[in-house]
């Protein structure tokens, strides 16, 4: 039994999303899609009819095996609550299993968008993720949003949570035109 598929998305016979489905139907695995289309339309249908992400060639074999690696971290439909080892980078600790945020041994409250939008950013560290993406992922919003706000108003009060500072940031990083990022964990297990 697989634990993850990647396909191409113009694979022989037929449509890869449609394939997808069907993989998801039956064996209820993350799936990654290849293409050379980098169509944003294509893209986001990809993302919301369950693909775990997307990876437009050219790419590099590392950067393939990180995201299936976070894919696998992720579980079966990409559900970052199904994790189960926590990321730990200097003072921040995040357990998945226990949907639990602390900061120095201090528990931080977040709500449940916050904590979506942190475990989004902590389950693909090391890689910057997009205002789009972010929105996908944490609300659901497909391509026909591109209000940028409500990311920046949840990592704003995210980063006053975790007491982390915009101009010298410890947890989340901007990465100017393109949205945030966190930092691989301590202990280099998750990529």
């Amino acid at each position: 039994r697989p634990g993850l598929a990647v396909l191409d998305l113009a694979g022989p016979g037929g449509d890869g999303i449609e394939v997808m489905q069907y993989v998801l139907a039956t064996a209820g695995v993350p799936v990654i899609l290849l293409s050379a289309r980098g169509q944003e339309e294509i893209i986001a249908r990809a993302l919301d009819t369950g693909a775990a992400d997307y990876l437009v060639r050219p790419f590099s074999s590392a950067e393939l095996s990180v995201r299936i690696a976070v894919a696998l971290m992720r579980g079966p439909g990409g559900n970052p609550e199904e994790a189960t080892r926590p990321y730990v980078r200097g003072h921040l600790a995040i357990d998945y299993a226990g949907r639990t945020v602390t900061v120095a041994g201090a528990a931080v409250r977040l709500t449940s968008t916050e904590y979506r939008m942190l475990a989004e950013l902590s389950l693909n560290s090391g890689r910057a993720m997009t205002h789009g993406q972010l929105l996908r992922r944490v609300w659901s919003l497909g391509r026909e949003s591109r209000d940028s706000g409500p990311v920046r108003t949840v990592i704003k009060r995210l980063r006053r949570k975790l007491g982390d500072d915009a101009s010298e940031p410890a947890h989340i990083f901007t990465v100017p035109g393109v949205g945030y990022r966190m930092e691989r964990p301590d202990d280099g297990a998750r990529p």
